[in-house]
């Protein structure tokens, strides 16, 4: 399964139905169809901007903006909580990320990356790559980070 992690917005791209039980059995957790991907059930109602000072999902934004969901998830400071299962401010994430790099070079990462993690001094905010249900490895061909 594809999976594409903007700024801390994750969507899920099948190539059967078949990864989304995988998913399921993998995680406990169902994915919802929301456009051309599937993404997490507290993503998936959230709309495509937000007001300055006031709610978006369980937090209060920090930004007006209407854009994608990655540039808005970037100009408020939020990641999804893989944990929590909600929101969660970028800064106030500390998990530290397990990692290795592979033969071909690529980033990889056991279970499914917490947007905002900690690799080796720098936050990981954003990430692209391929989830493998069922050795729980996700490997990561294009990231992004940021300063702690």
């Amino acid at each position: 399964m594809k999976i594409n992690c903007d700024h801390g917005y994750y969507k899920f791209y099948t190539s059967s139905t078949a990864d989304l039980f995988r998913f399921r059995a993998a995680f406990g957790v169902e994915l919802c169809p929301k456009q051309d991907y599937f993404t997490f059930e507290e993503l998936s109602s959230l709309e495509p901007f937000s007001f300055k000072n006031q709610p978006f999902g369980n937090l209060t934004a920090k930004a007006s903006i209407c854009a994608d969901y990655g540039d808005l998830f970037k100009a408020n400071g939020f990641v999804f909580d893989l944990g929590g299962k909600k929101l969660a401010f970028s800064e106030d994430i500390k998990t530290e990320l397990k990692s290795y790099r592979s033969w071909s070079g690529s980033l990889n990462l056991r279970g499914l990356p917490q947007a905002g993690g900690i690799i080796k001094g720098k936050k990981l905010l954003s990430f692209s790559g391929i989830f493998d249900e069922s050795f729980k490895i996700c490997e990561i061909y294009g990231e992004e980070y940021g300063s702690l």
